[in-house]
């Protein structure tokens, strides 16, 4: 089995400003009327709130 490598704060620090952009890129993307773009984009966005979750679980690891 892999071992999970662990997480600082600054790495979960940088994901939510990922996602933060995301969602801004995202309002974005609906005004530009781009349906193809816009479902990436909403494709990305939920992959990166997946790594939000495992990167919170990293986290715990590293410090408990």
């Amino acid at each position: 089995m892999r071992t999970i490598k662990p997480a600082t704060r600054d790495n979960a620090i940088q994901l939510d400003n990922a996602i933060t952009h995301l969602k801004k890129a995202r309002a974005w993307m609906r005004g530009a009327d781009s349906p193809k773009a816009l479902e990436a984009l909403q494709s990305a966005l939920k992959s990166s709130e997946g790594a939000k979750r495992h990167m919170q679980h990293r986290l715990n690891r590293a410090n408990g």
